[in-house]
């Protein structure tokens, strides 16, 4: 198989064209949970979700020139119809990786060749098609980006990116001491103490007609202000999910029980139920459960809590429910 490069207009997609938005499926930092197999965690990359796979749909390509750090199952014969690819730019010490997934073997002569011989593999380099995904149709290319950080949001550095949908905050719901059930129901919410508030969000990214998953947002931040002067009184720090955390946080950053059980899987069941109080107002990449909503610093009465969440196209999302705080 010997295929070549391509050359396209302005854009950046590591699949083609290039120069187009492409569906995703599940993106970074999106909350992810396969009992039996893996999880909670939160998903390292993206998921471009492509209608066709192998031997009819698209070419992924590599989206920046670098060194071919490892290919599984590079071909020509391939015990395995799935291969993967890893490039790495920059040294050790300074560099960034990216990692192409499910990929159909073998991958093309121009990758193979560099990664036998450690030359460089130049940007719009085709690489191989998707392989069919057993499950829903799924077909997608996993597209992950890394720096000295960890994994970050690999969107972000994808051009074009003008998404038209913005993200949703579909309900705003309060707890406490991280419990899986709405302490302080409607239709009257009266909180009092400290208040966990879980906030179900979500966004779809660049969709068509036939693509149209919920995923992840990229940031959410709440905000209370007093409802008879107006005044924002408390605004929580905004997770943000542009570099991903360690998933050993995932079940802080989401509900995964009771009323609030989180789920994404390849077949439509998306739903996101995140704590946005479980975040340090001294340092907003510190997540614990001890973390929450002090009401206590606040006066008894009416208060308006909104919920906030944008996308990587600065697209931003939001909902507002009216409480009343009784501590005395």
């Amino acid at each position: 198989m010997t295929l070549g490069f391509r050359m396209w207009g302005c854009g950046n997609w590591p699949m083609e064209p290039v120069d187009e938005a492409h569906p995703i499926g599940n993106s970074g930092g999106e909350f992810q949970y396969y009992p039996g197999y893996w999880g909670p965690y939160f998903h390292t990359g993206i998921d471009i979700v492509v209608d066709n796979p192998a031997p009819s749909g698209p070419y992924v390509l590599t989206k920046d020139t670098g060194k071919v750090d490892n290919v599984t199952y590079p071909g020509p014969d391939c015990p395995s119809n799935e291969s993967g690819l890893q490039l790495s730019f920059g040294g050790p010490n300074n560099g960034t990786t990216q990692v192409y997934a499910h990929l159909n073997c073998p991958v093309t002569d121009p990758v193979r060749t560099a990664f036998v011989n450690r030359t460089d593999l130049p940007a719009g380099t085709e690489v191989a098609q998707v392989i069919e995904w057993p499950e829903c149709d799924y077909h997608h290319l996993h597209f992950e980006t890394w720096d000295m950080s960890g994994a970050v949001e690999p969107v972000l550095k994808l051009f074009p990116r003008h998404d038209k949908d913005f993200p949703v905050v579909e309900n705003i719901s309060f707890t406490q001491n991280g419990s899986t059930i709405e302490d302080f129901p409607p239709p009257v919410v009266t909180v009092k103490g400290k208040v966990d508030i879980v906030a179900q969000a979500y966004d779809r990214q660049f969709v068509t007609p036939t693509q149209n998953h919920k995923t992840g947002v990229l940031k959410i931040r709440y905000q209370v202000s007093d409802a008879t002067t107006g005044n924002v009184v408390k605004t929580g720090k905004t997770i943000d999910f542009s570099t991903i955390p360690d998933s050993s946080k995932t079940t802080v950053l989401f509900r995964t029980a009771g009323d609030f059980v989180s789920s994404s899987d390849y077949c439509g069941d998306e739903r996101y139920y995140y704590v946005v109080t479980n975040v340090d107002d001294n340092n907003p990449a510190n997540f614990a459960e001890e973390f929450a909503w002090d009401t206590t610093k606040h006066r008894d009465g009416d208060y308006r809590v909104e919920v906030r969440a944008w996308d990587a196209s600065s697209n931003a999302g939001l909902k507002a429910k009216r409480v009343k705080i009784r501590n005395n």
